[in-house]
């Protein structure tokens, strides 16, 4: 079993929809599959991301867009 890689309240930078964005997490979720999938609000973001779209620097999200 895999552990969720962000809890409530911590930061994450997210591939959104046209940037890399700093994301707070507002709920994790675990689906059936056992795929985490997180809701993230910034400024003028509210929305469902999976486990695969979110990173603790930028850096690392930067080098997954490309």
């Amino acid at each position: 079993m895999t552990k969720n890689k962000f809890n409530v309240g911590e930061t994450a930078w997210c591939l959104c929809v046209r940037d890399i964005e700093q994301v707070t997490i507002q709920s994790v979720h675990k689906a059936a599959d056992g795929v985490w999938t997180y809701v993230v609000k910034n400024s003028h973001f509210l929305g469902g991301r999976d486990d695969d779209e979110l990173f603790r620097t930028k850096e690392e999200a930067e080098r997954a867009q490309h």
